[in-house]
């Protein structure tokens, strides 16, 4: 979806990824650099998420260059490396993943076990398998999009009564799964992303909910979005999907000057 850059206001400013942008791992020149890249997100994988889905995190958001130099130099240190290589390359990461040491998160830097997604094995040696990379990258794009989602949302919404948990609550029915914050493997190919329009349909009118109570949503997509759904036909349903992407994806690049991170499908 492409946006229109002259609209961006002056203040806007590119603020970096909640977790790893996945284009980075498909950016690679070499299959080694890619299974280094995935084993090191898979170790940090649950301190990454819980990071930033804690009530009371802070954690900063990361440019595509430090999530790169994390991705690439996370490796543990091995046992012949010295004290002093390992307390540095420590602190270096817990530098960059921000906060963990207040919460009483402890990072283990021995030598990871075999990789794992979700509890299940995965097998990261060469030549890399499709069916073992899809799912975890799934999970970075709709980690992504779920937490931009929440922080446009913060930023632009115009009922100031509401409190977060309940915006939260509003923003969890676009979504299927137990919770807003973790998505479900399980879920990959429902919601936003089912492959048929009319089992997209009751996700995409959640989201345009959300959005018609953001500053400048147009006033036509508020009429849609209350347009009864068994009214809706497959032309109507593309249209306010149509619509409501243009809106978010030009929202979002004027409020944080960068690209949106969008849902993606998997089946």
């Amino acid at each position: 979806m492409k946006v229109d850059q002259s609209l961006r206001p002056d203040e806007a400013q590119n603020v970096g990824y909640a977790f790893p942008d996945p284009a980075l791992f498909v950016a690679v020149h070499t299959e080694e650099k890619t299974i280094t890249y995935l084993k090191n997100w898979l170790q940090y994988r649950p301190a990454c998420i819980y990071r930033v889905s804690t009530a009371s995190s802070s954690a900063r958001l990361l440019s595509s260059q430090t999530w790169r130099t994390f991705l690439l130099s996370a490796s543990y240190v091995d046992v012949k490396d010295s004290t002093s290589a390992f307390h540095e390359r420590r602190a270096r990461i817990m530098g960059m993943l921000g906060g963990l040491d207040e919460e009483g998160v402890v990072i283990k830097l021995d030598p990871p076990d075999a990789p794992t997604f979700c509890n299940v094995p995965v097998q990261l040696t060469p030549p890399l398998k499709t069916y073992d990379i899809q799912p975890i990258l799934w999970e970075l794009y709709e980690l992504n999009f779920r937490f931009e989602l929440l922080a446009l949302d913060a930023r632009l919404t115009r009922d100031s009564d509401k409190s977060p948990a309940t915006r939260q609550r509003v923003i969890k029915r676009c979504f299927e799964g137990k919770s807003l914050l973790v998505p479900e493997v399980d879920y990959a190919a429902w919601g936003l992303a089912a492959p048929k329009w009319n089992h997209r349909l009751p996700y995409v009118m959640a989201l345009g909910k959300v959005m018609k109570s953001w500053a400048g949503c147009p006033v036509a997509l508020t009429s849609m979005v209350e347009k009864d759904k068994s009214l809706y036909t497959e032309k109507d349903a593309l249209d306010l999907e149509s619509r409501l992407a243009m809106f978010y994806t030009q929202s979002f690049f004027n409020t944080f000057g960068r690209a949106a991170i969008v849902p993606h499908r998997y089946e």
